[in-house]
């Protein structure tokens, strides 16, 4: 089970794995979830900015973080921001100014974070 805030645990069903990115594709039986739209990747913009948002369980503490930044460099695969953060945020989304998803924060082979684009799933 997947814990959503508010809701408490709910079943869900794995519909897609890329185990070298370690991202899972998930589908939630449930019509009363909130959405979010996805940002148009074409209008990105260097110094546009951008917001990560994550949680971290440590025990039975749940953890929220938000960090603001700007968006360096992009390209067809990756998004680099000027982002730092301690924790790693594996998975965490990353909006821009209208709330519209840009991507997901990934860890790299030389643990540092990137984004990989919501055009690429």
């Amino acid at each position: 089970k997947i814990f959503i805030s508010g809701i408490g645990t709910v079943p869900f069903r794995v519909l897609k794995r890329d185990t070298e990115k370690n991202l899972a594709l998930l589908k939630v039986d449930r019509s009363d979830l909130v959405t979010v739209a996805f940002a148009d990747y074409g209008s990105l913009r260097y110094g546009e900015r951008v917001f990560l948002e994550g949680a971290i369980f440590a025990g039975n503490d749940l953890h929220n973080s938000v960090n603001e930044g700007i968006i360096k460099t992009y390209d067809q695969n990756t998004i680099k921001t000027n982002i730092s953060e301690k924790l790693p945020l594996n998975g965490s989304p990353l909006f821009n100014i209208k709330g519209e998803l840009v991507g997901l924060a990934v860890i790299d082979k030389n643990g540092q974070e990137k984004v990989i684009g919501t055009t690429l799933y």
